[in-house]
């Protein structure tokens, strides 16, 4: 027996199904560990380490590196661990004179698919003044470091935050592998 459905009721329909499409569409937008410039890359364990070069020496910039990676070992899963600088390394801590508005920067020059196997986290130290803005950048670069991208309302999109959103730390806790 064919299932009758009355003309009132699909064109009704209609607009209902476009609308849940719509927020579909856009929850399918969320970018995680694709790669610049929309997001960083996977990293390669939950066990995240990280280093200063040599020219990383002001105490604003590694009292926030500490508290930032402290902070990504509270809000997820991945525990963070310092150690000196040597090829195996996760996150390596630089300074550079970064183009134009640009103050902090992620770089994934040794990667193995979509995993990250040592980043490079540059930062303009002229261009950083305070150790909230400090705190502020460090969450960001660090964020690519996990494979975050631009999004939401945290450390990755806004100037002042120095966290994780719910929606990023759900990322880096179930989409890591």
């Amino acid at each position: 027996m064919p299932i009758r459905i009355s003309t009132r009721w699909a064109c009704a329909a209609v607009p209902l199904l476009a609308i849940a499409f719509a927020f579909t569409a856009t929850a399918a937008a969320d970018y995680y560990a694709v790669g610049p410039p929309e997001a960083g890359w996977k990293p390669d364990n939950s066990n995240h380490t990280y280093c200063f070069g040599q020219e990383y020496t002001g105490n604003n910039m590694k009292d926030a590196a500490h508290a930032t990676m402290a902070g990504l070992q509270n809000q997820t899963t991945m525990t963070k661990e310092f150690r000196n600088c040597d090829s195996g390394i996760d996150a390596r801590f630089a300074l550079a004179n970064l183009p134009g508005s640009v103050i902090g920067q992620y770089t994934c020059p040794d990667r193995s698919g979509s995993y990250c196997l040592h980043a490079v986290l540059e930062y303009d130290s002229a261009a950083i003044v305070g150790y909230n803005k400090w705190l502020n950048v460090t969450c960001h670069e660090i964020g690519h470091s996990v494979g975050l991208f631009h999004g939401t309302s945290d450390c990755m999109t806004s100037g002042t935050e120095t966290s994780y959103g719910n929606h990023h730390q759900t990322h880096i806790n179930n989409d890591r592998f």
